[in-house]
């Protein structure tokens, strides 16, 4: 409904002679097919309107605002740099609420385009006739993903099979866990996680399907007390421990 009353807003503000005649003849063409798809244009008289046009994120629900807002947190709380584009969108009308595109950090020819692209379709299952699925989905350059690679000289390596399973349970025990997932596997640590599901049991039960050794809890205690809880997926006895002596644990264990 936001993107609905958004399109009718910049409809509106197209309507203005004075601006409406700084659109290229392609541009006014999508304007009348669909004033969003206006926004990524790469004309400089259309861009120039739109310097002026009504913002997007300012014509969004409380709820839309704060499921933004969150994503924005866990970029930062994992050092993600990212920059807000106001008038990125994507071709396809089921996209909802985050579209994303993934450049290089280095790349002096933009006219190359992102890596990635993507988005949240939250609603297209159901409107295909399913039940009511969240979803997000991204195309890759294939081709250049794999030459960037190269570039980087990154080691790609096949975990076919997992020792440990990070689990957790709150969003602050969900924030540490994501830092503390991405320390492991920078260590050499194959860990596995469903940072998806909320509920303990079900991800118990799924690092026992998976056959991991060890199972890693983070509840809103441990976060406080600045624990870990290391569970013995064989036995089932579960200790605590110190979380800057967890990896000290973990080597022992996993010897």
């Amino acid at each position: 409904q936001d993107r609905v009353d958004y399109a009718k807003k910049l409809a509106e503000y197209f309507k203005d002679r004075k601006v409406r005649a700084m659109l290229s003849q392609d541009d006014k063409k999508r304007l009348l097919k669909n004033p969003l798809r206006v926004l990524d244009s790469k004309d400089e008289g259309t861009q120039k309107a739109l310097s002026g046009a009504p913002q997007l994120i300012d014509n969004i629900s409380e709820e839309a605002r704060q499921h933004f807002v969150k994503v924005l947190e866990y970029l930062d709380e994992f050092d993600i740099p990212y920059v807000l584009n106001p008038f990125l969108v994507r071709g396809l009308d089921y996209y909802n609420r985050t579209v994303f595109e993934f450049w290089p950090k280095s790349d002096n020819s933009a006219s190359q385009g992102a890596l990635i692209a993507g988005g949240r379709y939250d609603g297209l299952v159901e409107f295909m006739g399913g039940r009511p699925t969240p979803g997000l989905g991204w195309a890759m350059g294939v081709d250049r993903v794999i030459l960037k690679i190269k570039e980087n000289e990154v080691n790609l390596e096949n975990e076919e099979s997992h020792d440990i399973f990070l689990a957790q349970l709150g969003d602050a025990a969900k924030r540490k866990a994501m830092l503390f997932f991405e320390e492991l596997r920078s260590n050499g640590y194959k860990c596995a996680q469903n940072f998806v599901k909320d509920n303990l049991k079900v991800q118990l039960e799924q690092a026992h399907k998976m056959g991991v050794k060890l199972t890693l809890i983070m509840g809103q205690k441990e976060i406080m007390d600045n624990t870990i809880l290391i569970r013995d997926m064989e036995s089932g006895m579960q200790e605590v421990f110190d979380f800057k002596k967890v990896r000290e644990e973990l080597d022992k264990r996993l010897k």
